[in-house]
């Protein structure tokens, strides 16, 4: 099969559903993960798909955001795995950044005995959450509330974020492209631009 035939049958398969999983498309078109991806890069290139951890999905479909209870069941092992690699990472006596997400959920639940950092988020599960049962100091940005994300947006967010000085950010997105990382919602960009800027290491 030529790459454009194989490329037309990896739309139709992903434009079935909302989030497909390299696996699954190489099982179904009995190719290897490597072509897969190849064939995703160039999908993408045309602006057709964007790939999503874990998977791919088509470009019209980031019109929307899912909800904190839908992303939580999507990917759940290998944000399992993600949370605890990544909390490994974290030294001593470090202040870092854990943007709004079911991704960086995961590494808050792995930081409960650390009593050596300093956590800011704009994630009010990761809040509640280390504020019940962590040890660390925290700081909520505050902000404009996204109910459905549960997390604080906007300017006056953006604003607080600006005045501190984070070591390492851990930023979550719904998707990246070739052109780098993708947001359906333009109240998150206050929050997402200046955490970046200031962190020494991001992630």
């Amino acid at each position: 099969m030529i790459p454009a035939e194989r490329q037309k049958l990896l739309l139709n398969l992903i434009n079935q559903k909302d989030v497909v999983s390299i696996t699954q498309l190489a099982e179904s078109l009995n190719v290897s993960h490597m072509t897969i991806r190849r064939d995703i890069q160039k999908l993408e290139e045309m602006g057709k798909v964007v790939s999503i951890s874990g998977g791919v999905k088509m470009q019209e479909h980031l019109s929307f955001e899912p909800t904190h209870q839908d992303k939580s069941l999507l990917f759940h092992t290998q944000k399992e795995q993600i949370g605890k690699f990544a909390a490994q990472q974290i030294p001593t006596n470090t202040t870092i950044y854990l943007d709004a997400g079911t991704t960086t959920l995961e590494i808050a639940y792995r930081l409960i005995e650390r009593d050596d950092l300093l956590v800011v988020t704009n994630d009010f599960s990761i809040a509640h959450f280390l504020m019940t049962n962590g040890q660390c100091e925290l700081i909520h940005i505050g902000g404009s509330v996204n109910k459905l994300n549960h997390s604080s947006v906007g300017e006056l967010a953006g604003q607080f974020l600006r005045q501190l000085s984070i070591d390492i950010a851990f930023v979550s997105t719904s998707s990246w492209t070739l052109k780098g990382l993708t947001t359906p919602d333009e109240n998150k960009l206050p929050v997402k631009k200046p955490c970046l800027m200031p962190a020494i290491k991001e992630s």
